[in-house]
């Protein structure tokens, strides 16, 4: 729960009426317009604070993150700044394929030293500023480095083509064509069962395996059904000979030979028989797991790895224990712009530079709708002197939260709205409370001004036109508040009077009413007083080129603008009676 007392506003784009509510309000009004709870169980998922929310110049409507949908603009790493195109992506993966690592123990960055020189370069280094090989990857945090795994690179670039190399090394076996010729039927499944363990290839990479299981089931596809006979091919197009015979004995008729060809038995497809086909078998070293069993009693479970570090990575999948840790490339970024879903109109946009977190566009909602601010008019605990040990900015900070959380049922309490413009146009502001607020506690709420002006965020002001409309001129003790008054005005702000009578807490009564309303008010958070305020804004701006063109008016004439939108503001804590 946010900090009493905070303001919180509601995108129109959620609605909370069920499918029977929405076919009885279909029958009497469809144009009725209910209040909005703020404990229902769905009011979480639309109350946005502001500094979360968009805004639309087209729609001239709030967006919250359901509201606008995301593109990539680019691809970037974030430890080099390098930019990658989007077709390398798709290839090779969202990793930076450059010497961008990081520590598979606490993910930090991964730097490039040398492990040791040599004779000649202490003697004459031919570059002083390059490290001499072998190279090596360390951590500066935790210490970890390349070495622990036993990985050693020669050269101090091309760190990604080294490992490659390195983890494929061993894997090597006969090419798939030269063993392609001598399975030309399905072998038994006797063979099979009795290879030598030994002779079991190193499993290969997650990457090579797939690549080969799909480049064999293609083959068996291709054999089994033949481009000829299904019309179908690999690498076929739509105006292929297969594909144009296919089309013509759909629509011509089939003859009889190609009837009698088509209820032929398709021949079988059998599975790979070997890791040149993609098949890795799951039989290990007969000491394997006793070794393991003997490295944990040894090590203990702080040896093992976790299950984030075994997923961080594919090379990372099946280890069991840390010293087998491989480092992660590090994962690429993205930066994106936002659009809204109604009218594609872009509201967010980064700079393209990599280096830059300045936005080319951004419409914050902020920017474009009244703030409002909430605040006790005459605090019970003003006039109690402050002790000493208060005057830190924690026990200050507590000491306003408990003046909010003390409110008393049955007894008024008033509080000051102020409602700040940040548009260069004068507007007119409308609040509407409902009488009762909703929920299982009902408390009464009074505005006693709901309609008032507020000027322009300019430099230029009025003190006459600011000083009238406002209450009399009196010390802050002695005023009182008046309907249809002002309580103060600024330049581009002005404060009205909220009077609030909270309601009693029943908690007999309370539990009754939570399992019945269960799927309206969550019953949880009743003690809270959160007054839902309507919010309509009205004024008149200058009609800009693009809506001049879109609409036919002449630029520079006025038009009448409104938004609406509804708000929570939380008062505080109802106390027990």
């Amino acid at each position: 729960m946010a900090t009493f007392p905070y303001t919180l506003i509601a995108c129109p784009c959620t609605s909370f009426t069920s499918p029977s509510d929405t076919n009885a309000s279909s029958i009497e009004d469809p144009d009725d317009d209910t209040t909005f709870n703020p404990h229902h169980v769905r009011a979480n998922f639309s109350l946005y604070p502001y500094e979360h929310l968009l805004y639309c110049d087209d729609c001239h409507q709030i967006r919250c993150p359901r509201c606008w949908t995301e593109e990539i603009m680019n691809w970037f790493c974030p430890s080099c700044l390098f930019e990658v195109p989007s077709s390398v992506v798709k290839s090779d993966g969202n990793r930076c394929a450059r010497n961008c690592y990081n520590c598979p123990m606490c993910t930090s960055p991964l730097s490039i030293n040398g492990l040791e020189p040599s004779a000649k370069d202490h003697l004459a280094p031919a570059d002083p500023n390059q490290p001499a090989g072998p190279f090596f990857l360390s951590c500066p945090y935790c210490d970890w480095s390349s070495l622990d795994v036993g990985i050693q690179f020669s050269k101090a670039n091309k760190i990604t083509d080294q490992l490659v190399r390195m983890r494929r090394q061993g894997n090597r076996s006969p090419s798939p064509s030269r063993t392609r010729s001598t399975r030309t039927s399905l072998a038994p499944t006797a063979e099979l069962s009795s290879a030598e363990p030994d002779s079991t290839p190193p499993s290969q990479p997650s990457q090579d395996r797939f690549a080969t299981l799909t480049r064999f089931y293609k083959d068996q596809m291709a054999d089994s059904s033949g481009a000829g006979a299904s019309g179908y091919s690999d690498n076929s197009t739509y105006n292929s000979p297969g594909n144009l015979a296919r089309i013509m004995s759909i629509y011509g008729g089939l003859s009889h030979a190609a009837l009698k060809k088509a209820r032929e038995k398709p021949r079988p497809m059998r599975e790979a028989l070997d890791s040149t086909e993609g098949l890795e078998l799951l039989s290990q070293p007969a000491n394997a797991e006793s070794t393991a069993l003997e490295k944990l009693r040894t090590e203990g479970y702080e040896a093992t790895t976790t299950l984030s570090q075994r997923v961080s990575h594919p090379y990372n999948h099946r280890v069991r224990f840390n010293d087998h840790l491989w480092p992660i490339a590090t994962l690429l970024r993205t930066r994106r712009s936002k659009r809204c879903r109604t009218c594609r109109h872009i509201i967010a946009r980064p700079e393209p530079k990599m280096g830059s977190t300045r936005y080319k566009i951004r419409l914050l909602a902020q920017n474009n709708i009244p703030r409002l601010a909430l605040r006790l008019l005459s605090p019970s605990a003003s006039s109690a002197p402050v002790s000493a040990f208060a005057l830190t900015p924690a026990a200050l900070q507590a000491q306003h939260n408990t003046e909010y959380e003390k409110l008393r049922p049955g007894l008024p309490v008033q509080f000051l709205l102020t409602l700040t413009n940040p548009l260069f146009d004068p507007v007119r502001v409308t609040l509407a409370t409902p009488a009762t607020t909703p929920g299982n506690v009902a408390s009464r709420v009074t505005v006693l001004c709901p309609t008032f002006p507020i000027g322009a965020a300019s430099d230029m002001w009025d003190p006459d036109a600011i000083s009238s409309g406002t209450a009399k001129d009196q010390s802050s003790e002695d005023r009182q508040p008046e309907a249809g008054k002002v309580w103060e005005r600024g330049r581009n702000w002005t404060t009205v009077v909220v009077e609030v009578v909270p309601g009693r807490l029943d908690k007999k009564a309370g539990s009754t009413t939570e399992k019945t309303n269960s799927d309206e008010s969550n019953g949880s958070d009743d003690e809270v007083l959160e007054i839902p305020v309507f919010v309509r804004v009205e004024w008149e701006a200058e009609v800009t080129a693009e809506d001049a063109a879109a609409t036919g008016a002449a630029k520079g004439t006025k038009e009448s603008r409104e938004i609406a939108f509804w708000s929570v503001l939380g008062a505080g804590k109802i106390a027990e009676p």
